[in-house]
C-alpha cells in the first residue's frame, strides 16, 4: 500500500460523489473499511473500499 492509496473523507467522498458525512456514516456502519490513525485521523484505503463497495454490490445482486 502506497500513501498516494490512503484516502480522507473527503477523499473519497469526492471519488465516489457523495458528502464525507456519508463516509463517516458508512465507516461507522462497517459498510467500508477504515484505518484509524489516531482518534480524530482516518483514512480509507482505496483498493479496499473498492473491493468492499464491490463485495456488496454483488452480494445483493444475488439475493
Amino acid at each position: 500500500m502506497q500513501p498516494s492509496d490512503l484516502l480522507t473523507k473527503e477523499e473519497l467522498a469526492a471519488l465516489m460523489g457523495v458528502q464525507p458525512s456519508t463516509i463517516l456514516r458508512w465507516a461507522k456502519e462497517g459498510k467500508i473499511p477504515r484505518i484509524v490513525i489516531s482518534p480524530k485521523v482516518i483514512r480509507f484505503d482505496r483498493s479496499r473500499v473498492l473491493e468492499s463497495l464491490k463485495g456488496r454490490e454483488n452480494g445483493a445482486a444475488a439475493v
